[in-house]
């Protein structure tokens, strides 16, 4: 909304054991599951249709890949979106036929050697940063588009879950520190590092918070 906020039309939820360790439990069960989801968030927003959706990928379907990139001018040049756009383009080495690239950011710039969150504008001779490219398992990521596309979905557009809670849940006097963010879930746990605009590092194991539950549960003997 206006002021930065979420405007909730409407939340739904299904209980799934949705995957353990990279892997879909049911594909033909998880497509049931979203769809109830689907129909039930549609009539409850008072919407005809939704053709637009966001989708979270979770860390083990998640991949980082962070480093150092620098590119150099023949002469002195001002900043803008097509410089950043060939810093980013030269940087990522696609050869990963595993995982797509669903999103880059800076965790910084540097601008002849001086660092910067804010390069445009600036004149240079270099201009470098620490890059992050978040990218998504091809399975998830076609397993998902096949079960939103067969719903009428005309958009989807993937987002790394650890990148999104990495941007949202710190205040911005924290926004040059490297925050360590640990996400336990029911299954799976994941572990994050991000500074900047940009995550650092991503990894996830199965192991949550059901499961630590029950295993505490075993050695202390509670029935």
């Amino acid at each position: 909304s206006v002021n930065g906020t979420f405007a909730l039309r409407a939340k739904e939820t299904e209980d799934y054991y949705a995957f353990y360790d990279g892997e879909f439990a049911d594909v033909k069960i998880l497509e049931g599951k979203i769809k109830a989801l689907f129909k039930r968030a549609t009539d409850n927003s008072e919407l005809s249709q939704i053709t637009r959706v966001f989708v979270g990928v979770p860390g083990e379907f998640h991949k980082v890949i962070s480093k150092n990139y620098r590119i150099t001018f023949n002469k002195f040049k001002t900043v803008g979106i097509n410089e950043l756009k060939t810093l980013y383009e030269l940087g990522f080495d696609a050869t990963d036929c595993e995982y797509t690239l669903i999103h880059r950011s800076a965790v910084y710039y540097v601008v002849d050697n001086i660092k910067t969150h804010k390069p445009i504008g600036k004149k240079c001779s270099s201009l470098g940063a620490r890059l992050s490219y978040s990218m998504v398992s091809n399975n998830y990521k076609e397993v998902v588009s096949g079960i939103l596309t067969n719903i009428g979905v005309k958009t989807i557009q993937f987002i790394s879950e650890d990148f999104a809670e990495s941007q949202y849940l710190f205040t911005e006097q924290q926004f040059d520190d490297c925050k360590i963010l640990i996400d336990i879930g029911s299954a799976t746990t994941s572990l994050s590092i991000s500074c900047g605009e940009g995550l650092l590092y991503s990894s996830a194991f199965p192991l949550g918070g059901g499961l630590i539950t029950a295993y505490l549960s075993e050695k202390l003997l509670c029935e």
